[in-house]
């Protein structure tokens, strides 16, 4: 399918910042909701739980089926310039489930989880932002102010698998 470009210049859409809630909102607008005269994808990605304060999850519209949980409470070191994600094959909570990828090894520190950079201050000060999105896969691109003209992504969905539908772990989750 093709997918939806979502972008900060669009009208009414959300704003990024590095402060804690935005990248759970602009996914909520984008996946779930739909904002301005953008709407979500067909079939849309769902809540299958309400968000916990800064704390949310979405099931993908199609495809895999997987999870995705995002802490958006300035969770780590980086406070609120950043969130962590984590992908799971089933959630029985907003930010519990099971078979979590990564898994704590292979996440950050001993935690099953990426990191996903909003901005490079703690303040309201609104970032450029890009998400491509369909009811299987979204990749996101935020322009933290980290570099002149760098963007730093996170992404999750269904990747092309060989075995087609029938393969359970064709999902992906990253962040840079």
């Amino acid at each position: 399918s093709q997918f939806t470009v979502y972008k900060y210049t669009d009208t009414s859409a959300p704003t990024v910042s590095g402060t804690v809630g935005s990248i759970i909102a602009l996914l909520d607008a984008c996946l779930v909701n739909g904002y301005g005269s953008k709407l979500p994808p067909s079939p849309a990605w769902t809540k299958p739980f309400a968000n916990a304060g800064n704390v949310g999850c979405w099931k993908q519209g199609a495809g895999a089926g997987l999870y995705l949980s995002i802490n958006d409470n300035a969770p780590g070191a980086g406070g609120a310039k950043e969130a962590r994600m984590t992908g799971y094959e089933t959630l029985s909570a907003v930010a519990t489930g099971t078979g979590p990828f990564p898994t704590a090894a292979q996440g950050v520190g001993g935690v099953a989880m990426m990191v996903i950079r909003k901005s490079n201050t703690a303040d309201a000060v609104t970032r450029p932002w890009i998400i491509f999105a369909d009811s299987y896969t979204f990749y996101a691109f935020i322009q933290t102010n980290d570099a002149s003209a760098q963007y730093f992504s996170f992404s999750f969905g269904d990747i092309y698998a060989m075995k087609g539908s029938s393969d359970p772990w064709r999902c992906f989750l990253q962040a840079k």
